[in-house]
C-alpha cells in the first residue's frame, strides 16, 4: 500500500539532483570551452542526457505551488513574491557576477564588456536567462489560470504542448521563445499539484523502472538522430516529460531514506547555489589551471562541480549568520509592502 509522503520533502530531493545536474553541466562545458577537458563522445552522452531534461525539470517543480500560491495570495501577492524572490536576484547576481566576467575575461572563457552588462534589463546573460524566463512565465500564468485554474489546468497544458510543437508559427521573438519553449513544463507541473499522483510514494523499484524506461527513450531517439535532440520537436518534449518522471519518482523514493536529510539541504538551497555556482566553479578551474598548474580532467570536473556546490552554500550561511541578506532578499520586500495612503 502506498503510503503518504510530504510534498514539500522531495521537492527538495528533486531541486537537490536538478541543481546537481546544472551545476555538472555548466562545469563540463566550461572545462571544455577552456580546453581542459576533451569534447569526446563520452562528454556528448552524458551533456545531451542532462540537457534533455534538466531545466525543464524546474519549470515542472515551479509549477506545482503555483495554484496553492496564487489561491493564498492572489494576483499581486504573487508577482510581488517573486519580485523578491526571482527579480531581485536576478539583476543583483546578473551585475555581481557580470562585472567579474569583465574584470577577469583575461583568466575566464567569458568575453563580454560594460555595455553586454548593462543590457540585462532586456537580455539575460548566462545562467539568469532561467529566472528572466521564469517570471515572464508566471505572469502569463495569471492570464491563463485566473479565475478557473483548476478546471483549466489540463486545457492549458494541450495549448502550451502545441505551442511548444508550432512555436514556428509565431513571430520571432527572444521573449516569446522564453514562454513557448518551457510555459508547458510549467503547465505540466500545474496538472501534477492537482493529481493524486502527487501525494503517492514510490518505492526505490518503481524509481529504477522510471529511471530506466528514460534511458532506453533516450537511447532509441539519440540513435535515430545521431545528435542531441532539437527543441521543440514531439521527441524532445517527450523525452523531457519522461525525464522529469524520473527524477520525481527517484526523488520520492530517496525522501525516505536515512541519509536523505544532506541531499534535502541541498534543494532548500538551490537558489543560492544557481546564483553563485558560475562563480565557485569558474573560480576553482582558475586557480587549479593558472595557479597550481593542474590540467587532469577528472581532478577539475570533480573538485570544481563540489566546490561550486558547496561554496555556495557556505558563503549564503555565513552571509545570513552575519546578518547580510541583501544579496538574496530586497530591503523593502514587494510581497509585503503597501503603499503610503494618499491625504
Amino acid at each position: 500500500m502506498h503510503q503518504a509522503v510530504s510534498r514539500d520533502d522531495w521537492v527538495d530531493c528533486a531541486k537537490a539532483i536538478g541543481i546537481s545536474l546544472v551545476v555538472y553541466g555548466h562545469v563540463a562545458r566550461g572545462l571544455v570551452k577552456a580546453g581542459v577537458m576533451a569534447d569526446s563522445p563520452l562528454f556528448r552522452v552524458v551533456d545531451s542526457v542532462i540537457y534533455s531534461f534538466h531545466m525543464p525539470l524546474f519549470f515542472f517543480l515551479s509549477g506545482i505551488f503555483f495554484l496553492r500560491t496564487f489561491e493564498q495570495r492572489g494576483a499581486a501577492g504573487l508577482i510581488g513574491r517573486k519580485i523578491d524572490t526571482i527579480v531581485y536576484p536576478y539583476f543583483v547576481w546578473s551585475l555581481i557576477q557580470g562585472s567579474m566576467e569583465v574584470v577577469l575575461s583575461r583568466y575566464t572563457n567569458s568575453q563580454i564588456g560594460w555595455h553586454d552588462l548593462f543590457g540585462i534589463l532586456t537580455v539575460p546573460r548566462a545562467q539568469f536567462w532561467f529566472l528572466y524566463a521564469l517570471f515572464l512565465i508566471f505572469i502569463v500564468a495569471l492570464v491563463l489560470y485566473r479565475g478557473r485554474g483548476r478546471i483549466m489546468a489540463g486545457v492549458v497544458f494541450g495549448a502550451a504542448a502545441l505551442a511548444y510543437l508550432y512555436h514556428g508559427t509565431f513571430p520571432q521573438s527572444l521573449y516569446l521563445d522564453f514562454i513557448l519553449y518551457n510555459v508547458v513544463y510549467f503547465a505540466a507541473g500545474v496538472c501534477f499539484s492537482l493529481s493524486r499522483f502527487q501525494r503517492e510514494r514510490v518505492s526505490r523499484a518503481e524509481a529504477m523502472v522510471l529511471v530506466g524506461c528514460f534511458g532506453a527513450l533516450w537511447l532509441a531517439f539519440y540513435s535515430a538522430s545521431g545528435t542531441a535532440l532539437e527543441a521543440g520537436t514531439v521527441r524532445a518534449l517527450t523525452l523531457a516529460l519522461c525525464g522529469i518522471c524520473a527524477v520525481v519518482a527517484v526523488s520520492k523514493a530517496l525522501v525516505h531514506v536515512q541519509w536523505a536529510a544532506p541531499v534535502r539541504l541541498v534543494g532548500v538551497m538551490s537558489m543560492q547555489i544557481f546564483l553563485m555556482h558560475i562563480i565557485a566553479g569558474s573560480g576553482t578551474r582558475v586557480v587549479l589551471s593558472k595557479v597550481l598548474g593542474v590540467q587532469q580532467a577528472w581532478i577539475h570536473l570533480s573538485l570544481a562541480t563540489v566546490v561550486a556546490i558547496l561554496a555556495p552554500m557556505l558563503a549564503a550561511r555565513l552571509l545570513q549568520r552575519a546578518g547580510v541578506t541583501i544579496f538574496f532578499t530586497p530591503p523593502i520586500r514587494w510581497a509585503t509592502f503597501k503603499p503610503p495612503i494618499s491625504q
